[in-house]
């Protein structure tokens, strides 16, 4: 058994990490565009792929144009929680 502080390496693990610092490299858009491109490489239901890029893509919009707005995961917790308590969570 290997423990946690050793490492078995092969070529392919070389490969990934020199393809994921190539990705980080590029520009956000790009990085934008290849992740888009890797997900549609994915064997998944292409309209349940697409549903899901196309939901992304109006959340990020919505949040840069002020139409949403976003609150810190620990207020939205206390949000749950006091409404829980209320019984209004199920």
């Amino acid at each position: 058994m290997i423990g946690a502080d050793q490492r078995v390496s092969c070529p392919h693990d070389r490969r990934r990490r020199e393809a994921f610092n190539e990705a980080r490299a590029l520009g956000e858009d790009e990085r934008i565009a290849l992740a888009e491109k890797l997900v549609e490489s994915i064997s998944l239901d292409a309209g349940i792929l697409t549903a899901q890029l196309d939901e992304v893509e109006s959340r990020a919009a919505d949040l840069a144009s002020g139409a949403a707005i976003t609150i810190p995961g620990e207020a939205a917790s206390r949000m749950v929680r006091a409404a829980d308590k209320k019984g209004r969570v199920e």
